[in-house]
């Protein structure tokens, strides 16, 4: 049983708990007022000059911009794009294939691993097997030795040897690929594909572990 004494104690603390949770809302609320400790959206005074599907972070601090012929099914016309965000300069450059919904990483040393794309839009979107990398240092757009199979939406991962592992896409027939691939790029070359046993969605949430393997987390209920 608590006494009198004891809740007036409890109304006390309690009364404490209440204005310290107050001060503490008001505490984030001024945080999150200050654009300099949570960020900020701006809409920039000018438009990107081709269609953004893809970006990368650059260790220049530029954007890679990747649209090939940017959802234009009947465009031939492939571009990539390097963004200044500090000027508001942008560079367009074009590519040999359609980078349309392709896959990408950063390789240990800077450069950007581009796979994958579209061949066909309609009826149904068909993978393409290119591969490319952006220096970032030439800023140039250079071609690397083809998948076996085409991609659309894979996903593609550095990996803790430096390799790089590509896993899902629509393949060249319109049919989620199940194989794996890994690109070495020390030797320039990919390794022979072998099967992964199951079916991924496109664009598979793909995580490299400390001890080395490969973490799938989504979309999909199932994690592997």
């Amino acid at each position: 049983m608590i006494s009198f004494e004891d809740r007036s104690l409890f109304r006390v603390s309690g009364g404490a708990v209440l204005i310290a949770f107050f001060l503490m809302c008001l505490s984030v609320e001024n945080g999150f007022a200050q654009a300099n400790l949570i960020g900020q959206w701006t809409t920039l005074p000018y438009s990107m000059p081709i269609n953004p599907v893809h970006a990368a972070l650059l260790n220049t601090g530029k954007v890679l911009i990747l649209s090939g012929s940017g959802g234009n099914s009947t465009g031939t016309n492939y571009q990539v794009a390097v963004w200044n965000p500090s000027t508001g300069q942008i560079d367009t450059q074009t590519v040999s294939w359609d980078v349309f919904c392709n896959g990408a990483t950063i390789l240990p040393d800077g450069r950007v691993f581009v796979d994958g794309g579209t061949i066909r839009y309609t009826p149904s979107f068909l993978g393409a097997s290119n591969v490319g990398v952006f220096d970032p240092l030439t800023e140039t757009f250079s071609n690397l030795p083809s998948m076996a199979k085409g991609r659309w939406y894979p996903t593609v991962i550095t990996l803790a040897d430096e390799s790089v592992m590509a896993f899902s896409g629509f393949n060249e027939t319109g049919s989620t690929s199940t194989f794996v691939e890994t690109f070495n790029p020390a030797l320039n070359a990919w390794s022979p594909k072998y099967q992964a046993g199951w079916v991924p969605p496109l664009y598979p949430r793909l995580h490299l572990l400390p001890n080395g393997n490969v973490f799938y987390s989504g979309p999909t209920g199932q994690s592997r």
